[in-house]
């Protein structure tokens, strides 16, 4: 996946909306809150598996492209 220009703000806001915070999120897919938070603003792109796997427990009527959508 390609380094991304800004923030997911359709990933966040979904989080919000089910309740989840980024340090559940995190321990999910096994990293730190900091790596959470650099990938959830776009400092570090997210692998394929984590997305899936973070849609698949929390958001499961979410589609990848509206989660990945970024703001610049």
């Amino acid at each position: 996946m390609e380094k991304c220009r800004g923030k997911y703000l359709n990933f966040i806001t979904e989080m919000k909306r089910v309740g989840v915070t980024q340090a559940q999120v995190a321990d999910h897919v096994g990293m730190s809150l900091g790596s959470m938070n650099a990938k959830l603003n776009g400092r570090v792109p997210f692998s394929v598996p984590e997305v899936v796997s973070i849609r698949d427990e929390y958001m499961p009527d979410a589609t990848l492209d509206y989660l990945l959508t970024t703001t610049e």
